[in-house]
């Protein structure tokens, strides 16, 4: 089973401080974390484009991901939240912290990882 890691994720894991293997940790199995190649592009657009605060967290998330070397699956182009709901919800868990997209992977089966009180993760 894969665990996919979605932008704004990778972006809550490096504002709170929580590590990858945290992550990982509170899993029942072992878990590949992978992440979407146009969650890669939406971070380097803020790399480019956010704010200072949005910058700095981008370009730390996206050297996270290229130094734990997280596999990158799917299409380059593609509204993220789009490429999350086509998923298999048997082959994958999704860590995602927007509120609107864990609503509706929640009505498609999904086993979500959320980040609690800006300090751990947990399985919904």
């Amino acid at each position: 089973m894969k665990l996919v890691l979605d932008t704004n994720f990778l972006i809550s894991m490096v504002n709170y401080h929580i590590g990858l293997e945290d992550i990982l940790e509170i899993l029942e199995f072992k878990h590949e974390p992978v992440i979407l190649e146009a969650s890669l592009r939406e971070l380097e657009k803020l790399i480019k484009a956010g704010n200072f605060s949005e910058r700095k967290s981008a370009k730390l998330a996206l050297s996270i991901a290229k130094a734990k070397k997280i596999m990158v699956i799917g299409p380059e182009k593609g509204y993220v939240d789009d490429l999350l709901l086509e998923l298999n919800p048997k082959e994958y868990v999704i860590a995602t912290q927007d509120g609107n997209l864990k609503r509706k992977l929640k009505e498609k089966g999904f086993r979500l990882v959320v980040i609690r009180q800006k300090k751990y993760a947990m399985v919904e």
